[in-house]
């Protein structure tokens, strides 16, 4: 994320002056050597080197100005997306079956994951613009998202390090919805508590 943000003022200005055409293929290229090329050295026993040293996190990053400006959810590509999370969800089960927990399946350079990712972008991109309430999911997530991005980790490692917890002890998608839930809920109690400190209101 540091990286992205030392990057943001080059993005800016690159996105404001690039055509479509040229923007959809530096992501094709992208994707092909941060996110295809790694998914098949994950899958396969080989080491293909992508001779750059931008990770998928940049191409993520551009993709979502693409969806954003581009793309209206059609549904040809909701459903190639879904059916890339369906088949990375019978691959993360399989490599769990064989003892082996198969990391590059839900690492952000895979394929599957850059498939759920666009799909959820897509999924609420209708939502984005729409008046909200002052009051309500959508101004609290606002309101406390920085802070929870900053203090999830905390609670992260406390579950894996402190107390040994990882994904053999519950069934998949239950564990990891267990996990957002501790981080998510973790943090926004503590920003409550703290915001009641007087003087943190106004910096957190």
């Amino acid at each position: 994320m540091m990286g992205i943000y030392v990057l943001l003022p080059m993005v800016k200005a690159y996105t404001t002056s690039v055509s479509r055409g040229d923007l959809r293929t530096f992501l094709i290229i992208l994707f092909v050597l941060t996110v295809c090329i790694p998914s098949l050295n994950g899958a396969l026993p080989i080491a293909v080197d992508t001779l750059i040293w931008t990770p998928s996190y940049l191409f993520r990053f551009l993709l979502g100005h693409h969806a954003l400006t581009y793309i209206d959810s059609p549904p040809r590509l909701i459903s190639v997306c879904i059916s890339l999370v369906v088949l990375g969800s019978f691959a993360q089960i399989s490599y769990i079956a064989s003892g082996n927990y198969g990391d590059w399946v839900r690492s952000p350079s895979s394929v599957f994951v850059a498939g759920i990712s666009l799909m959820v972008f897509l999924l609420f991109k209708g939502h984005c613009e729409k008046p909200y309430g002052p009051k309500g999911v959508v101004a609290f997530a606002s309101s406390y998202s920085f802070v929870i991005y900053v203090l999830h980790p905390i609670f992260l490692n406390i579950a894996y390090k402190a107390l040994g917890l990882g994904p053999w002890g519950a069934p998949p998608v239950l564990f990891e919805l267990s996990m957002w839930a501790v981080a998510f809920f973790g943090s926004a109690v503590v920003i409550w508590v703290m915001r009641k400190i007087p003087g943190m209101r106004r910096i957190l």
